[in-house]
């Protein structure tokens, strides 16, 4: 009896023109309770806000990171291993930006809700993910060079071959992790969701609190043999990968969260679970824009050497206001 009720809804639904009403009529019902409709108007209400600010804040990084990675190219002197996965992740911002900036651009065209039931969200999802592990594996190889480089002097700055076969196998190691994602039969379940969870949070953010643990120690019982200078860098270096790694956990995680919480609870499929998941995801969506965004300001304040390097463009770009009076 069930079943002949859910095929009738089905059919009921299928006829309905707006792919909005479509779906939320599938989950919900051709009539939404008084509590439902609530939500509905509260996410009409907000969804221009968000549009709007994401395109923004995908701008922003787009041009921010741009910087930093024209900064990098043009310093000769800017091309140590921590330097490098540097550039590396401002190169996964950008990526992130743009895969950001398509998501968004074809919400507009189909609709918000159209694009999270077709097949194309799992794409972008699993695009946005690889950019995430690709920036916090980045930050744990820069912990673990400048941990090589202050105990053991150990360094590989010379090597441009070793260079580009690091990046590369990082980001192969990062698309292995998250291709299975980018299907669109894969459902995501609790044991997938458990080891992405250890593989790209747990165990590289593990990895950088003991490999800054162990600098900090060696920067405090180190009397000579490192110089000055080299100390002062790998000081500066620990503080923009704290920041750099504070940022992007805090507003990444609760994408991450929210992307796993299918697996843990069952719920999302039922109609006041899917309608307020709606509103909570877009909102840790914007959140987690914000990082790609705020990171050429991390570089701008705890690196000296990107922070020059701004200043070298901007008296390219803008010469006129950097002449004597």
């Amino acid at each position: 009896m069930s079943e002949a009720v859910n095929d009738t809804r089905l059919v009921e639904c299928s006829n309905i023109s707006d792919p909005w009403q479509s779906v939320l009529c599938t989950r919900c019902g051709l009539v939404l309770s008084p509590d439902h409709q609530e939500l509905l108007g509260i996410y009409y209400k907000l969804e221009p806000m968000f549009g709007t600010l994401a395109f923004v804040l995908s701008l922003l990084s787009l041009i921010g990171n741009f910087l930093v990675i024209l900064t990098a190219l043009a310093d000769r002197h800017n091309h140590n291993m921590a330097d490098l996965f540097f550039f590396n992740i401002a190169i996964a911002s950008e990526f992130y930006s743009g895969v950001n900036i398509i998501g968004e651009s074809l919400s507009l065209v189909q609709g918000q809700i159209t694009l999270k039931e077709s097949c194309v969200s799992q794409p972008l999802t699993s695009l946005r993910i690889l950019t995430f592990t690709v920036s916090i594996y980045s930050l744990l190889a820069v912990s673990m060079d400048r941990y090589l480089a202050t105990t053991t002097m150990f360094n590989v700055s010379n090597d441009n071959n070793r260079k580009v076969e690091i990046l590369v196998l990082l980001w192969l190691i990062s698309l292995a992790i998250t291709l299975p994602i980018a299907f669109c039969d894969f459902t995501v379940n609790i044991p997938y969701t458990v080891c992405l969870a250890i593989i790209i949070l747990c165990l590289p953010l593990l990895g950088v609190l003991v490999f800054n643990f162990f600098i900090c120690k060696s920067a405090r019982i180190q009397v000579g043999p490192m110089p000055r200078h080299g100390e002062i860098h790998t000081q500066r270096t620990v503080r923009l990968v704290t920041a750099l790694v504070v940022s992007l956990v805090i507003l990444w995680m609760p994408y991450l969260v929210m992307i796993s919480y299918p697996a843990i609870n069952g719920d999302i499929f039922s109609c006041d679970g899917y309608i307020r998941v709606l509103l909570v995801e877009r909102a840790v969506n914007i959140l987690a824009y914000f990082n790609a965004a705020i990171n050429p300001v991390l570089y701008c304040v705890f690196s000296k050497t990107f922070r020059q390097g701004f200043q070298s463009i901007h008296r390219f770009s803008c010469p006129c206001l950097f002449e004597p009076q």
